[in-house]
C-alpha cells in the first residue's frame, strides 16, 4: 500500500528534504567517500603488511539472512 508501513501499515512521514535529488545526492557522496576508504584499506591488505587489518569485500545484495551468511563465511 502506498505511503504505508509495510509491516505495521501506519502512515509514512516523509521529510521536507526527502525528495529523489536529494536521496540521489546523498547516495553519491557515500559513495564517494566510501569508495576511497574501502581502496585504501584493500590496498593495504594486499602489501601482506602483517599490520594491515583483513578486508573482505560481501555483497551486500538479498536478504538480511543472505547478507549475514556471507559475512559470517568471510568472518570464518
Amino acid at each position: 500500500m502506498p505511503d504505508k508501513d509495510d509491516l505495521t501499515s501506519d502512515d509514512l512521514i516523509r521529510r521536507e528534504d526527502d525528495h529523489d535529488k536529494t536521496i540521489r545526492t546523498r547516495l553519491d557522496i557515500h559513495h564517494a567517500q566510501t569508495k576511497q576508504l574501502a581502496e585504501y584499506y584493500s590496498a593495504w591488505a594486499d602489501t601482506g603488511d602483517s599490520r594491515a587489518p583483513k578486508y573482505r569485500k560481501v555483497d551486500g545484495s538479498g536478504s538480511i539472512e543472505e547478507v549475514r551468511d556471507r559475512i559470517f563465511v568471510v568472518l570464518g
